[in-house]
């Protein structure tokens, strides 16, 4: 058996021998893990920094200025998701199709929508929610977002997960507007 051969009890080319892991020493290997993890963690936290100084700038260009500068005040004044707001989504016609195109933080840029994206895309996603629903001092629409992207569950509940864990942080601050959604 394989453990068996793991503990040395049977010979063979396989085999392993207590001999060769005694005495044997982590710290090496967990130091050089913990470089290469954090390689990764700042590969990640730079190319969040390039996403943040950018995002949205190309609401600041034709053909998306003239867009968003007639109909934000409009949607302001409506909600998220009723017949009315997606009326006016529709309405914004060649600027919003131009943001969709150029932001590939949006579902609407991918041919399968979220299922597409990377954790990066991701990311900017979510805080691209959270920041238009401190705007609005909402809650995060999940079962809304989740029908109108075809979001998964597990994914529906980490997004859930993470909007608690920014509540506590607001809590700790003195802020008391709720971003997670009420518990059922």
């Amino acid at each position: 058996s394989l453990m068996a051969k793991w503990m040395g009890l049977v010979s063979g080319p396989t085999t392993f021998h207590l001999s060769k892991i005694m005495g044997y020493d982590c710290t090496a290997d967990v130091k050089n893990h913990q470089k290469l993890v954090s390689k990764w963690i700042e590969w990640f936290t730079t190319e969040l920094w390039q996403r943040a100084s950018s995002h949205d700038n190309s609401k600041l260009e034709e053909p998306e200025k003239s867009t968003y500068d007639h109909w934000k005040p409009i949607l302001e004044t409506l909600k998220f998701g009723t017949p009315e707001y997606d009326d006016a989504v529709a309405n914004m016609g060649e600027g919003l199709k131009h943001h969709f195109a150029n932001n590939r933080h949006h579902a609407e840029h991918w041919t399968n929508g979220i299922d597409d994206m990377t954790l990066i895309d991701l990311i900017e996603c979510f805080v691209d929610w959270v920041a238009v629903n401190d705007e609005r001092g909402t809650r995060l629409p999940l079962g809304l977002l989740s029908r109108r992207f075809n979001i998964s569950e597990q994914l529906i509940n980490i997004i859930a997960n993470t909007a608690r864990e920014i509540d506590v942080q607001r809590e700790e601050v003195g802020i008391t507007t709720r971003l997670a959604p009420k518990e059922t």
